[in-house]
C-alpha cells in the first residue's frame, strides 16, 4: 500500500514538474514577443467614420483608456468592421496597459486552461491531477506547442491569441458539458447557464464557433437516439445559433470586405504581391485560390497535426482496448478537426491561424487514446523506437531555442527602433532601418516564432501604411517609415553578413533575457 502511494505521488510530482516547465517557458516565450502588426490599431477607439483603423487615409487617433472608450469602440467596429465583439473587446481591454506583461501573465494561464480542458473533455469530466499520467501530460504541452496551427500568430501574438486561443477557451467550455453527458458524467446542467455559454461560444471567431455547435449537435442528437436527451442540450444549441448569427450578422461584415479590396492592402493587389492565405479580390472562388488554400492551408495544417494522431491510428489498429463509446467519441472528434481546414477553404481568406480550433479536438482525440494505450518504460523500447524518440526530442528542442532566440531578436530589433522614435519626436518624419528575420533560427523555428511574414516591427516602408500611422500615433510622432528589407544584414550573403546573423541573434537574446530579469 505504501508503495503504491509513493508512486502516484511520485507520478503527480512528474506531471505538475511537465506542466510547471512548460508554462514557465511558455511565459518566457511570451515575455520575449513585443507588440506587432495590429496591436497598434487596435490600441486606439475604432474610428468607423473612416473606414476603420486598418485602411489607408486615418488621421484621427484616441487611445482606447477606459470601458466608455471601449464600448463606443466596439460599437463602432461592430457596425464597420467584423462580428468578434468577445474576441476584439478582450484585445483592447489588454492593450490599454502600455505594458504587455499583464497579458502575456495572462496568456499563460490561459494556455494551461485550454490543455486542461482538453483533457477534461476527453475525460468526459473536470480532470484532477491523479487523473494525469506523465504520458498524458507530455501529449497535452508537446503536442499542442508541436501541432497548433501557426502557433505563434494564434496563442502568442496579443490580437492573434485573442482572436483564437482565449476564444477556444469559451468554445471547449461550452463543448464540456456534452462531453460529461456522452461519458455519462452528468445528468444534465442548468439551462440558463447553457444558453450562455452557448452565446458566449457562439459569438466568437467563425471556425471556433462552427467546430463548437458540430460537436454540441453530434452530442445531442446521439443523446437523442439513445433516450438521454435533456433540454439543456437544446437551450445550449440555441444560444450557440444566437451567437453565430450575432457574429456572422454583424453589419460591418461586409463594409469590410470592401475596405479590404478597395481602402487597404489586406487583400493583395496582383500574385506577385500575395501572402500565403490571401488571393487578388479577382482570383477569388477560382481554381488558383482553391489550390493556393489546400496546399498552404488544409495540408499544411493536416501535415502539422500529425504527430497528434497516431496515438489515434494506434488505439484503432488494437481491438484487445477498444470499446464502442470510445471508438464514436475518437470519430467526431476527429471529424471536427477535419472539418476545420476544410470548411475554411470556402473562405476568401485563409490565414492558417484560422485553422487553430482543430488542434482543440485533436488533443482530446489523442488523449483518450493515450489513455487506453499501454506504453512501455523506455529502456523497454526497440533500438529504433529509442532512435526516433531522441530524434524527435532533440528536434523539438532546437525548434523550441531557435524560436526563442528569433523572438528575443525581433524584440530587440523593434525595442532599438521605438528608442529611435523616442529620441526624435521633434523631427517631421523618422526614417527605421527595417528589422529583419535571422534565417537559421527562423527556418529551424519555423512557425513556433514571429515569422517573417508578420516581423513588421513598427513601420511598412510607406509613411500612409495604417499600422505605420497607428505605431506613430502610439509613440506621439508625426510619421515614420521603414527602408527596404532586402538592405538589412541579415538578407545578404558575405561571410560577415553571415556571421552577424548567427551570432547577433544569440546575443539579442541574452541581451532581452537580462532586461527581463533586470539584470
Amino acid at each position: 500500500m505504501k508503495k503504491r502511494h509513493t508512486r502516484r505521488k511520485s507520478r503527480i510530482s512528474t506531471v505538475v514538474t511537465i506542466v510547471a516547465a512548460f508554462g514557465a517557458v511558455m511565459y518566457y516565450k511570451n515575455r520575449l514577443i513585443p507588440k506587432y502588426a495590429d496591436d497598434y490599431p487596435y490600441s486606439f477607439v475604432w474610428d468607423g467614420e473612416n473606414n476603420g483603423n486598418l485602411a489607408f487615409g486615418k488621421q484621427n487617433y484616441k487611445r482606447v483608456k477606459n470601458a466608455r472608450d471601449l464600448v463606443r469602440s466596439q460599437w463602432s467596429h461592430y457596425l464597420t468592421w467584423d462580428g468578434r465583439t468577445i474576441a476584439e473587446s478582450l484585445v483592447q481591454a489588454f492593450l490599454i496597459p502600455d505594458d504587455k506583461k499583464y497579458f502575456d501573465r495572462a496568456n499563460t494561464g490561459v494556455m494551461l486552461a485550454q490543455l486542461y480542458l482538453c483533457a477534461s473533455v476527453a475525460k468526459g469530466r473536470p480532470v484532477g491531477l491523479r487523473d494525469i499520467s506523465p504520458k498524458n501530460a507530455l501529449l497535452l504541452t508537446a503536442g499542442f506547442y508541436a501541432c497548433a496551427p501557426h502557433l505563434i500568430a494564434s496563442c502568442f501574438w496579443l490580437t492573434g491569441s485573442m482572436n483564437y486561443m482565449w476564444v477556444g477557451l469559451l468554445q471547449s467550455l461550452f463543448v464540456l458539458p456534452y462531453s460529461m453527458h456522452y461519458h455519462a458524467s452528468s445528468d444534465g446542467f442548468p439551462r440558463p447557464l447553457m444558453f450562455v455559454l452557448g452565446l458566449l461560444a457562439g459569438w466568437t471567431t467563425e471556425t471556433g464557433a462552427g467546430a463548437a455547435f458540430m460537436t454540441a449537435l453530434m452530442a445531442t442528437l446521439y443523446a437523442r437516439k439513445h433516450d438521454r436527451y435533456g433540454r439543456w442540450m437544446a437551450a445550449g444549441l440555441l444560444g450557440e445559433l444566437l451567437g453565430l448569427a450575432l457574429l456572422l450578422l454583424a453589419p460591418g461584415n461586409r463594409k469590410k470586405f470592401r475596405i479590404e479590396s478597395e481602402e487597404s492592402d489586406t487583400l493583395p493587389a496582383t500574385l506577385d504581391d500575395m501572402l500565403p492565405g490571401y488571393v487578388p479580390v479577382e482570383y477569388l472562388y477560382t481554381p488558383l485560390m482553391f489550390k493556393m488554400w489546400f496546399k498552404d492551408g488544409f495540408m499544411a495544417t493536416v501535415i502539422r497535426e500529425l504527430p497528434l494522431h497516431i496515438p489515434v491510428i494506434m488505439y484503432f489498429a488494437d481491438s484487445r482496448i477498444r470499446d464502442h463509446s470510445t471508438d464514436l467519441f475518437m470519430m467526431a472528434m476527429e471529424a471536427v478537426t477535419f472539418a476545420v481546414p476544410s470548411v475554411m477553404m470556402l473562405s476568401p481568406e485563409y490565414p492558417k491561424r484560422a485553422t487553430y480550433p482543430s488542434v482543440i479536438y485533436l488533443l482530446a482525440a489523442a488523449y483518450s487514446a493515450m489513455d487506453k494505450l499501454y506504453v512501455p518504460p523506455f529502456d523497454e523500447w526497440s533500438r529504433g523506437s529509442k532512435r526516433i524518440a531522441v530524434f524527435a526530442g532533440a528536434a523539438l528542442i532546437v525548434n523550441l531555442i531557435s524560436g526563442l532566440i528569433v523572438d528575443a531578436d525581433m524584440s530587440a530589433q523593434i525595442e532599438d527602433q521605438i528608442g529611435i522614435v523616442l529620441a526624435n519626436r521633434d523631427r517631421e518624419s523618422i526614417y527605421l532601418d527595417d528589422i529583419g528575420w535571422p534565417p537559421l533560427y527562423g527556418h529551424l523555428a519555423s512557425d513556433r516564432s514571429v515569422t517573417d511574414d508578420v516581423s513588421m516591427g513598427l513601420c511598412m516602408d510607406n509613411p500612409d501604411d495604417p499600422y505605420n500611422k497607428a505605431a506613430a500615433a502610439y509613440y506621439g510622432v508625426n510619421e515614420i517609415y521603414c527602408g527596404d528589407y532586402t538592405d538589412h544584414e541579415y538578407t545578404k550573403t558575405d561571410p560577415e553578413s553571415v556571421f552577424n546573423s548567427i551570432v547577433k541573434p544569440v546575443k539579442n537574446l541574452i541581451r532581452r533575457t537580462k532586461e527581463l530579469l533586470n539584470l
